[in-house]
């Protein structure tokens, strides 16, 4: 590998220019604030080239420009740790990877969307990009508009898309950063039902059964302050039932307008998506109607969907506030013969008998006890179980983490979890076959991207680490498995142990500690070997692998060099 200086000076120049190239015509910026990010590029491009972190680090405090600007040596020392502490934070934003990493990730995304319109499945798939794969939006504008589907795509269709998709990532970094005590404004009280609701429920994307959900824990705190406050209307049911819709129905349409990352969505009609939310509240909390106005717009918001799907969750949905099997299937029949669908009848009765199999499925998930004497149908329906109850409804997300965490367990084979899922999953009564592939494309995907992002990422321990090295290697685990979505592994253990013996720890003071935090089975699989010992072991082979390929690269340069010089002799 060249020398770090002049690879870090040489990145530095071509950073500057690209720098200036983008702000043509923009007044200069702070020139530590340029430094700054200039730094900050030039340390994961040169971390992405091999370089390890202790020498990025000197290069950066002895050769910044900022050596000019800054005081003394501890000024440089801090100055270097903030850089360095932010380079995973921006990784995906300035890695020169990066861009071919986005588009593996929307090859592998679109080639398993569901979606049958082409904004809503760019935008679903956008999303889930910037939130679970971490990139930027930039980079998934840049991908999407290179994508061959697109190729006939107008300018309008891009303005479309990408302005939803900076509204709605707007609107979940509002709902994340929401902390206050008190709300304010219509907007503050949905950020602060979403926030506890994702927190909670572990969910990076809401859904609009998500939003039902946290639209209906609204009601409910509002509705148990007001009975507390006034317990009159514990038995005035129909006066309370005016009061939400008079009162706090406005107040939270407003919040949804302004605050929802659903609502925002590309390609959803918005005022059928906000009818068809507030259609089904009543039912919800308990307030009891008649038959005849339960149908109401209950297909309402979900045009995006195929008609199988839009007409099943309206009979799971009547099913649900047990609705006579035969009304229903009179309801289906009437969406049928308006549709112009052929055998509208037959049509009919087969969505009621697929809708009634999900609510099997659904309710054998929530009834879950553990009893079932094969581990791969315990082990999902397990699974399912303990996010039903997180959240009350089963969706397409869950599977694919039921997936994913079956697939990374490393005890069933693939095939062996699809034929669970078929038989068992609620969701695939109506796709069958089609929804397993979705689903396995999409767990396939996620764990190759987060194991993308573990192999990249960077540990940086902290300047005023001392000898509490315990509590340093608890603060790197921390901050790994917050970014990391994976069960924590012998691999992310390897990565902080090799920081921390960089960092001079001896390793005679690791082994004891990290036997303290081995694997649950770890004994049992592998019993005489101390885990601490083995991380170690692993964590210095990898080193030495790294070493032996930069060496290699030095001797093939160096070798290229002397054949070029005895050629132009």
């Amino acid at each position: 590998m060249r020398n770090i200086t002049v690879e870090y000076l040489d990145l530095l120049g071509k950073i500057i220019v690209e720098r200036k190239k983008q702000d043509s015509g923009i007044p200069p910026q702070n020139r530590q604030a340029e430094n700054y990010e200039n730094d900050l590029t030039a340390s994961i491009r040169l971390l992405e080239k091999g370089y390890d972190v202790k020498s990025v680090m000197s290069v950066i405090r002895d050769k910044s420009p900022m050596t000019k600007l800054l005081p003394d040596v501890r000024a440089m020392v801090l100055y270097t740790g903030k850089v360095m502490e932010n380079v995973n934070d921006v990784w995906t934003m300035r890695a020169e990877r990066s861009l071919l990493e986005a588009a593996g990730s929307y090859q592998r995304r679109i080639a398993a969307q569901r979606s049958t319109s082409a904004i809503r499945g760019d935008y679903q798939v956008g999303m889930a990009m910037i939130l679970k794969d971490g990139f930027h939006l930039s980079l998934v504008e840049q991908v999407i508009r290179r994508s061959a589907m697109n190729r006939d795509a107008d300018e309008s269709y891009f303005n479309t898309l990408f302005s939803a998709l900076s509204d709605g990532q707007s609107r979940y970094a509002e709902i994340l950063a929401y902390d206050a005590d008190t709300m304010h404004s219509e907007v503050d009280v949905y950020r602060k039902f979403a926030r506890e609701y994702m927190d909670r429920t572990h969910t990076t994307i809401l859904s609009s059964d998500d939003e039902q959900n946290i639209i209906e824990t609204i009601y409910r705190d509002y509705m148990q302050r007001l009975q507390e406050e006034q317990p009159n209307y514990h038995r005035d049911t129909q006066r309370m039932m005016a009061l939400l819709e008079e009162q706090v129905q406005p107040i939270l349409r407003k919040a949804i307008i302004l605050a929802s990352p659903i609502y925002v969505e590309a390609g959803r009609n918005k005022k059928e998506y906000l009818a068809g939310t507030f259609s089904v509240i009543p039912e919800s909390l308990g307030f009891d109607r008649q038959n005849e106005s339960a149908y109401t717009n209950l297909t309402k918001g979900l045009a995006e969907e195929k008609t199988d799907h839009k007409y099943g969750r309206a009979a799971i949905q009547l099913l649900r506030r047990h609705i006579h099997a035969e009304d229903v299937k009179r309801h289906l029949i009437t969406l049928a013969i308006a549709a112009a669908l052929t055998d509208p009848s037959d049509y009919a009765a087969l969505i009621l008998a697929r809708a009634q199999a999900f609510l099997a499925r659904e309710n054998a998930i929530k009834a879950f006890d553990g009893q079932n004497s094969d581990s791969c149908i315990n082990d999902y329906i397990g699974n399912m179980h303990c996010q039903y109850i997180e959240k009350g409804f089963v969706n397409p997300d869950m599977d694919i983490a039921a997936m994913k965490e079956l697939l990374l367990n490393g005890r069933y084979e693939q095939d062996q979890i699809k034929d669970v899922m078929m038989r068992y999953s609620p969701n695939a009564v109506f796709d069958g076959v089609d929804y397993l592939s979705y689903v396995q494309k999409l767990a396939d995907h996620e764990i190759a991207r987060e194991n993308e992002k573990l192999s990249h990422y960077v540990v940086i321990p902290r300047s005023d680490m001392r000898e509490n090295y315990e509590e340093e290697y608890q603060y790197q685990r921390q901050k790994m498995e917050g970014r990391i979505r994976l069960p924590y592994n012998i691999t992310m253990d390897a990565k902080i142990v090799k920081a921390l013996l960089n960092a001079g720890v001896e390793s005679r003071n690791l082994s004891p500690m990290l036997s303290r935090y081995k694997p649950k089975n770890w004994d049992k699989d592998y019993p005489g070997v101390s885990y601490g010992s083995y991380v170690i072991k692993q964590a210095e082979k990898n080193s030495q692998e790294k070493r032996q390929v930069q060496e290699q690269f030095i001797v093939r340069t160096r070798t290229t060099t002397n054949n070029t010089d005895n050629t132009s002799a």
